[in-house]
């Protein structure tokens, strides 16, 4: 995968926006409601092996 960069501040939150991993798109989304004044919840899934 390539290395794309996104700004941390104001980072986009569209149909294909690529993050590096999970942590950065969490702090990705978080950044994002704080910036646009929303909350959101998340469901936590149980992988099974």
């Amino acid at each position: 995968m390539a290395n794309v960069g996104y700004d941390r501040d104001d980072p986009p939150m569209s149909v294909g926006s690529l993050y590096p991993n999970m942590a950065q798109f969490r702090l990705a989304l978080s950044q994002h409601a704080i910036k646009n004044e929303f909350e959101y919840n998340t469901e936590k899934r149980i992988q099974r092996e």
